[in-house]
């Protein structure tokens, strides 16, 4: 982790990836398992109704 001018970045490393799952994919698979965490954290700290 490190600080980036609007937030955290987060650098991860994979090992162990399947020699048949492209790289593209895999990055895509991070993402989108990432994703809901980002919006949890992005969302604390903001007014709820």
């Amino acid at each position: 982790m490190s600080d980036e001018d609007a937030g955290t970045r987060v650098d991860t490393v994979h090992d162990g990836v399947p020699p048949g799952v492209p790289a593209a994919d895999n990055e895509t698979g991070w993402r989108m398992a990432l994703a809901p965490l980002a919006a949890l954290v992005e969302d604390r700290g903001r007014p709820h109704a």
